[in-house]
């Protein structure tokens, strides 16, 4: 008996390439690496970012470090603390179309000077709008505004929202008729 050959098509698969078409974000390696079960392969890119994350700690652990200074990171707290009360008191004093007097300190340390002496602030009328700082806080490290005088400025309009960012001001000297 006489076998024929019959022609059989031959279908030829493509081979998956294991690079997705679209770069590889972590959320999506991370998502891969949680699955209960291994996927088959990880994406080489995937490989890669994964080699780098783990050995990236390592690197910045041989990398040598500066001494540490307790007092530089309470400095910076403070300067941090004091930006926010000079843009507070600027926004308030600009809200008015009003200057700081030019014996405060505005672009240093706010509270130094006339501000934060132990004399009261009646010795120093000639200075509107002028502040008084408190320095004992945190072993007098620590300055807060807690006076603001403005007198005789001719000032009109509501009173700044502002003001509630200086949280220890007792006194507010010389404002009145202003509408709420």
């Amino acid at each position: 008996m006489a076998t024929s050959r019959q022609a059989v098509p031959r279908v030829r698969r493509r081979r998956q390439d294991p690079v997705p078409q679209r770069p590889v974000r972590l959320l999506e390696l991370r998502r891969l690496l949680r699955r209960r079960r291994p996927p088959a392969r990880l994406p080489a890119r995937a490989l890669l970012l994964l080699g780098v994350a783990l050995r990236l700690p390592r690197l910045a652990a041989d990398a040598p470090r500066p001494p540490r200074r307790r007092h530089v990171v309470g400095v910076d707290l403070e300067w941090g603390e004091m930006d926010w009360k000079t843009a507070a008191l600027n926004t308030i004093l600009g809200r008015w179309g009003k200057k700081a007097s030019p014996e405060w300190n505005i672009s240093g340390e706010l509270c130094s000077g006339f501000a934060a002496d132990k004399t009261d602030w009646d010795n120093y009328r000639d200075i509107n709008p002028f502040i008084k700082c408190d320095c004992t806080f945190n072993n007098n490290t620590l300055c807060h505004i807690t006076r603001l005088r403005v007198t005789y400025l001719d000032v009109v309009g509501q009173i700044p929202a502002e003001l509630q960012n200086l949280t220890h001001l007792v006194d507010l000297y010389g404002i009145e008729d202003f509408s709420s």
